[in-house]
């Protein structure tokens, strides 16, 4: 407690309240030392099914570091592999499988496409929707990749390159605050930024008892 000050103390607690909402529902399988193939993956979103009888949301964060099926494959072999199976999974449970995929490094600085994704040709057949996030400005005379990065929020833009059952081409505009990884959408921007002001946060007395700037302790 002694870390913060009264009102940075209230977002704690306030986050440790809304995250012990749900967090019994969130299984986070970490990779970082034991890369899953997608092979895993599929045992797992299995077993969790049988056990539970609950159909899951699978978020794979992100497709290009899954360890490869086969060690001799090429990388776009490997690839397909792994985005097949994910859409068996898929279709078996008819549940959602969100998969986060890098881009072609040569189109860093270039208008988000098709081509954009690494391995497209399979990504691109295979999924429902694809959406593609860039920097507002990319690809414009005069553009700095590094210049946006540093602003704050970052004007980020979602594009919606293919939607299976939906309209595609439209652009999403989002404020996105990288201290907080949030990404807000540009009419919220402004109320963001009021209810942030120090004289409207949350605040906790030396009790601990939860109050806000214009309540009486709660």
């Amino acid at each position: 407690k002694q870390r913060y000050n009264k009102a940075q103390y209230a977002n704690v607690m306030q986050s440790f309240k809304e995250y012990g909402d749900f967090y019994s529902n969130v299984i986070i399988h970490d990779g970082s030392e034991a890369r899953p193939t997608i092979y895993d993956i599929s045992k797992t979103v299995n077993s969790y099914v049988g056990r539970t009888g609950k159909k899951p949301v699978v978020i794979i964060d992100y497709l290009q570091i899954l360890k490869p099926t086969n060690d001799r494959g090429t990388d776009k072999a490997n690839v397909t592999t792994s985005v097949n199976e994910m859409k068996k999974i898929a279709t078996r449970y008819h549940i959602p499988v969100i998969v986060i995929s890098s881009f072609n490094r040569l189109n860093y600085n270039s208008p988000v496409s098709m081509e954009a994704f690494k391995e497209s040709g399979d990504i691109e057949y295979s999924t429902d929707v694809l959406i593609g996030l860039q920097l507002s400005g990319v690809g414009q005379e005069g553009f700095d990749v590094n210049e946006a990065k540093k602003r704050t929020p970052r004007d980020v833009e979602a594009v919606i390159l293919k939607n299976r059952n939906g309209a595609t081409g439209d652009t999403l505009h989002y404020a996105y605050y990288s201290m907080f990884n949030k990404f807000l959408d540009m009419d919220d921007t402004e109320n963001y930024s009021q209810q942030s002001k120090p004289e409207s946060r949350t605040q906790v007395d030396d009790d601990g008892r939860v109050f806000s700037s214009n309540k009486e302790p709660v």
